[in-house]
């Protein structure tokens, strides 16, 4: 009987564990705001609704009585977002583009109509990291996939930017120097790199930039290099922190043919 009672335990600790690691391992940004009437008082109440336009996916809020809305913990991609309050128009922003460990702010003005009226924003809204003081630099599909890159190397990408110094791995004749990459000063094997969420250090070779599973321009939907001022989601060592995230399903089908020739 206690027997039985012990393995219930351990199978229940196991299972909040692994839901724990499914649950952390994601690769995460988030986006908030403020919805206001014409005259700029906040708007309490107000319905707003997220919605992924690639997977349809959606996620629903209300404002606080300071009109404030927010989505933690939102996977980047292609988003919509629809704002409706009684004795107001309803309002609807397309081509919100959140990416990687960029928490954004998009905030909302209201204009007085009807519910059968409808504000549409077209324009795409700049990327505005008010929540913390993360220093990076994001990239996202088109520049990764068409960027030249030698052998395919998604490394040589992540060091386009002031501070990251990347000089290749094969140094010292044939032995590798963790001098060889280094960001702000600290060498590579100070560097945290994760993919999708879960870490993807290599703890033996401790090259630079290289995670232990490799990833090619073609698998990776976008990546963010934190340089300094880490978050309290983030930390873990004291060089930057690489975080990438792959490719993954739409309500379209999609995928790539492609060949490359190098001549000597």
């Amino acid at each position: 009987m206690n027997r039985n009672r012990i393995i219930r335990g351990v199978s229940a600790v196991c299972t909040v564990f692994l839901w724990a690691a499914i649950v952390w391992g994601q690769a995460t940004t988030s986006l908030r705001g403020t919805v206001t009437d014409p005259s700029g008082a906040a708007i309490p109440n107000a319905t707003v609704r997220l919605t992924n336009t690639d997977t349809s996916a959606s996620r629903t809020t209300v404002t606080t009585a300071q009109g404030d809305y927010a989505f933690p913990d939102v996977l980047p991609g292609n988003y919509s977002l629809d704002v409706e309050a009684g004795g107001f128009a309803k309002y609807h922003q397309s081509g919100l583009t959140l990416l990687v460990h960029l928490p954004a702010t998009a905030d909302v003005h209201m204009k007085v109509g009807t519910a059968q009226e409808t504000v549409t924003v077209t324009e795409k809204a700049p990327i505005i990291n008010r929540t913390d003081a993360t220093v990076g630099q994001t990239m996202g599909t088109t520049p990764i996939e068409n960027l030249p890159l030698q052998a395919e190397n998604t490394v040589l990408l992540l060091s386009l930017q002031p501070g990251v110094v990347y000089n290749g791995e094969n140094l010292l004749q044939g032995t590798y120097d963790t001098r060889a990459g280094s960001v702000n000063g600290e060498r590579s094997d100070q560097n945290n790199i994760t993919l999708d969420g879960v870490s993807n250090n290599d703890e033996f070779s401790n090259y630079a930039f290289n995670g232990i599973l490799p990833t090619t321009p073609f698998s990776v939907q976008e990546f963010r290099v934190t340089t300094s001022n880490y978050g309290a989601t983030e930390g873990h060592t004291a060089g930057a922190q690489i975080a990438m995230v792959t490719k993954s399903g739409t309500n379209a089908f999609h995928g790539n043919l492609y060949e490359f020739n190098r001549n000597t």
